[in-house]
């Protein structure tokens, strides 16, 4: 004989467990149209290539500009281990939000600048060490200098003719 609150914990996890699957599924479903039509877009305007090619760069600084938190880093500086990570932490959310877009006669980078003053240091002295990569991975391609429009950072390059 089973208790009548335990049917009810047994029935609101099954509807829980219903409602993560519904909501897991029409979110996938959502980026897969998203994504879809980005592509459409990409494939009707320019080629498929470019698509590839902005998002292997994107990834590329991403990885390339990530601070991980180390602890060698914590005996090194006299800030405190708990300040490093949170300021490696927001670095990093902000980096999340950066991207690289390539078309035929131009690329386009955008960084998201952090809102504290740590990490916009960080994010200072990470620019030029930026604007090398860019330039070196596009020699084709020649940019003008950093220029900030209220919260980002725009690099801008146009073809070599």
């Amino acid at each position: 004989m089973e208790l009548p609150f335990l049917i009810s914990i047994r029935n609101l996890m099954f509807y829980a467990g219903a409602i993560t699957l519904g909501t897991a599924s029409i979110l996938l479903s959502m980026v897969i149209g998203i994504t879809c039509v980005e592509l459409y877009v990409y494939r009707k305007n320019e080629s498929k290539t470019y698509f590839w090619d902005s998002l292997k760069q994107t990834l590329r600084l991403r990885i390339f500009f990530r601070q991980l938190p180390t602890n060698v880093a914590h005996h090194l500086e006299k800030e405190s281990p708990m300040i490093t990570d949170s300021v490696n932490i927001n670095f990093n959310r902000y980096l999340r939000k950066s991207y690289v877009e390539i078309h035929e006669t131009s690329i386009i980078v955008c960084l998201k600048v952090p809102k504290n003053y740590q990490t916009q240091t960080l994010l200072k002295r990470a620019v030029p060490q930026m604007e090398e990569e860019i330039s070196s991975s596009n020699p084709d391609f020649f940019f003008s200098k950093t220029q900030r429009d209220k919260n980002y950072l725009w690099y801008i390059g146009k073809k070599r003719l």
